[in-house]
């Protein structure tokens, strides 16, 4: 494909959308050279998702222009998006975990007629987009045995499969380790020499400064520029907020004392952990670093009971807990916020309100009679407390910006006053904005004496917030530091280095 380099592909012009009492757009110009990766960053909030919408055919603009290779269009459905090329790879998977890989990735594409697939076919065709992806996944494997990263790498196949011109990749790389994250990097530089645009989405600052070729800011639904060249992080993050945000410069107030809160004696999992052992104080900051698929996550399932132990024992206050379920694990003072807070953490249907007390519902309740005015005042007081930017207590989970989401899920647990929280991924997807705000939640929890166990995927965190940190590769704990190391040396151990 030959075209001119400084002519847009796409341009957006003086797009604006509303909705019931929000300018979700005001505005907003923006255009995708040939060939070019162009990053679109800003907060929960500020108009990234809208936009996306608008380009995939799933929201249509009150107001404004499309424009492909210089002619208006009008995106009226996702269909017609994938039509005129346009891919879009969404943070939450759309796979249907029973089919195979294949059957996934050409799916309402298959060949063969009504009553014989041709499956050799269809195996092949997939295969060869595998390899030109460079991911190592037999086709004919069933989606629900994958990983979450490789299940990741299968939507971006399926995105490509169709031959677009422009890929929108939304978080793609939320869920990789760092070497998925390169193999998508050098994936991506592959497909700019096809003259091939991606619209990249990230809330990882330096992952956007290393990757693309222009950065548009957009902040409470307003462009509030574009930049090129060499970029700063600082400026970056100071566009984004309106301000300098500094992600955790709080102060513990209350360090950790010698009391034990919990203490894991040899926990084995078949297959997945092996002799899991450790101490984690009242008050304490316990930093779990890992890759992707280390064992991490199915560690705190295990904790929280969602997850049988093989062997092994967990103590709580120095009493041995037989912990065979969410319900057990939330009676010993557990609190578990996931690293899907979506199918996981939240009823998404439901309202504020409702999510915040649903773990506790026994408090606000008499011989089977509601407190309504109780419970109401108290998820207020919590709203107003962790800054969740909603119209109303019954604002629907599901309308609410990522950031707040996930402040929802601490609300529900904080009304449930537990003494142990375990949290995988609570900063995942969120904006540095929203991230300052979960670090400070976090911090409050450990100065009034709660215990933390604290997951992330981004190591500089776990040094930055942790008391003591745990390293964590296949399934077994191979260091721990006292004092906080630095983050290449963490990354060592947890890569087997």
């Amino acid at each position: 494909m030959t075209s001119n380099k400084t002519i847009p592909f796409l341009e957006l012009k003086d797009i604006k959308k509303t909705f019931p009492g929000v300018v979700a757009l005001d505005n907003v110009d923006f255009d995708l050279l040939p060939g070019e990766i162009h990053a679109l960053v800003g907060e929960n909030g500020a108009g990234k998702t809208t936009l996306v919408n608008l380009l995939n055919g799933s929201l249509t603009p009150d107001e404004g222009k499309i424009l492909l290779k210089e002619e208006e269009v009008e995106i009226s459905s996702p269909k017609l998006a994938k039509t005129i090329g346009i891919s879009t790879v969404h943070q939450e998977l759309k796979l249907v975990p029973n089919l195979s890989v294949a059957e996934n990735i050409f799916l309402g594409r298959q060949t063969g007629n009504n009553f014989f697939m041709n499956w050799k076919d269809l195996f092949k065709r997939a295969e060869k987009i595998l390899n030109k992806l460079d991911i190592e996944i037999n086709p004919k494997e069933k989606v629900k045995n994958l990983s979450i990263a490789k299940q990741q790498q299968v939507e971006i196949a399926k995105a490509i499969s169709i031959e677009s011109n422009i890929l929108i990749l939304d978080e793609p790389t939320a869920s990789l380790t760092e070497d998925e994250c390169e193999s998508l990097f050098q994936f991506m530089r592959n497909l700019l020499k096809e003259d091939i645009s991606i619209i990249y989405i990230s809330h990882r600052i330096e992952e956007i400064i290393r990757c693309a070729d222009r950065i548009t800011v957009l902040r409470d639904g307003k462009k509030i520029d574009t930049l090129e060249g060499e970029f700063n992080k600082d400026l970056i993050v100071n566009l984004m907020t309106g301000k300098n945000k500094n992600i955790s410069n709080f102060n513990r107030t209350n360090k950790t004392n010698k009391d034990i809160a919990m203490e894991v004696n040899n926990i084995q999992v078949e297959d997945i952990l092996s002799d899991i052992s450790f101490k984690l104080h009242k008050g304490e900051i316990l930093g779990i670093a890992g890759l992707v698929g280390s064992g991490r996550t199915e560690m705190l399932k295990t904790l929280f009971g969602l997850m049988p132990l093989s062997s092994g024992e967990i103590k709580i206050k120095d009493k041995k807990m037989e912990i065979l379920s969410p319900e057990k694990a939330i009676d010993a003072g557990l609190a578990y916020i996931p690293e899907d807070r979506k199918d996981e953490g939240l009823i998404l249907e439901m309202n504020v309100k409702e999510n915040s007390v649903f773990a506790n519902l026994d408090k606000y309740s008499d011989y089977g009679f509601m407190k309504l005015s109780v419970e109401k005042k108290e998820v207020k007081k919590l709203v107003k407390r962790l800054n969740i930017k909603i119209t109303s207590i019954k604002q629907k989970t599901l309308n609410l910006s990522g950031g707040n989401q996930q402040k929802v899920v601490f609300a529900k647990w904080l009304l449930a006053d537990r003494d142990i929280f375990l949290l995988d991924e609570p900063t995942r997807g969120i904006d540095v904005g929203a991230k300052k705000e979960i670090f400070k939640i976090i911090y409050e929890l450990a100065n009034s004496g709660k215990s933390i166990i604290f997951v992330s995927s981004e190591i500089e965190e776990v040094v930055d917030i942790s008391d003591r940190i745990v390293a964590i590769h296949k399934g077994k704990i191979i260091k721990r530091f006292s004092n906080k190391p630095d983050v290449y040396t963490v990354k060592k151990y947890i890569t087997g280095g």
